[in-house]
């Protein structure tokens, strides 16, 4: 349920919105909330490129929390995977592939994509 479902016009006395207009905004507070949450959530992605270290963030700037998230390291010799998101960053472990050690300073492409709420 999004916040946008619970929409409710306000009756405030002496208002002068017609009542024609208010029945009209009534009849279509659902279809509104439903628009609402799909510009909000609908295709919202982002990538680009870092360098960062073994347990660093990523901001994806997105607004909302993504549903994935995807990082390919530049070099073949590192080990990369997304170990935690939330609503503004991700956060990446880097390790080197010959012995498993943290990997400092590599470069990163990366993409995430907010799960979409249809």
């Amino acid at each position: 349920m999004s916040k946008y479902d619970s929409l409710v016009l306000p009756k405030v006395p002496g208002e002068i919105i017609d009542p024609v207009a208010r029945r009209f905004l009534e009849d279509n507070q659902k279809i509104l909330a439903d628009f609402l949450r799909i510009l909000k959530t609908d295709s919202d992605s982002a990538s680009g490129e870092a360098i960062i270290s073994d347990g660093g963030t990523i901001s994806h700037k997105l607004q909302a929390m993504p549903g994935f998230a995807v990082v390919i390291p530049k070099s073949a010799n590192i080990i990369a995977s997304v170990t935690a998101m939330d609503a503004s960053t991700f956060t990446v472990a880097l390790k080197n592939r010959a012995d498993g050690s943290a990997a400092l300073n590599v470069g990163v492409y990366w993409n995430c994509t907010v799960k979409q709420t249809k």
